[in-house]
């Protein structure tokens, strides 16, 4: 099932990689941070949101630590999605 669902997405040149630039200045951030800053996603979301920026592009997301990290990640655009349709209860007017 997963190699259906990214064989679409590669067809369209739609799958991407951290360049190393995106890795280095996620090091850099992650070597500054202390311990006491950072969570156990810390390295992930620093480096996802390097590469948004290199590509341009706005992160959507409801993680408030981009918040914290848009601070650090000069350029950096967040967005938050598109609110989640309310649940109707059936027998409600």
């Amino acid at each position: 099932m997963d190699r259906e669902l990214l064989d679409v997405f590669e067809r369209c040149g739609r799958i991407v990689a951290p360049s190393a630039v995106a890795w280095a200045k996620t090091g850099v951030r992650l070597g500054r941070a202390t311990t006491a800053s950072i969570g156990g996603s810390w390295q992930n979301d620093l480096l996802l949101a390097h590469t948004a920026r290199e590509f341009g592009w706005t992160l959507i997301t409801r993680d408030k630590e981009f918040t914290r990290i848009r601070v650090l990640v000069k350029g950096l655009k967040i967005d938050a999605p598109v609110p989640r349709r309310p649940t109707i209860t059936r027998g409600a007017v």
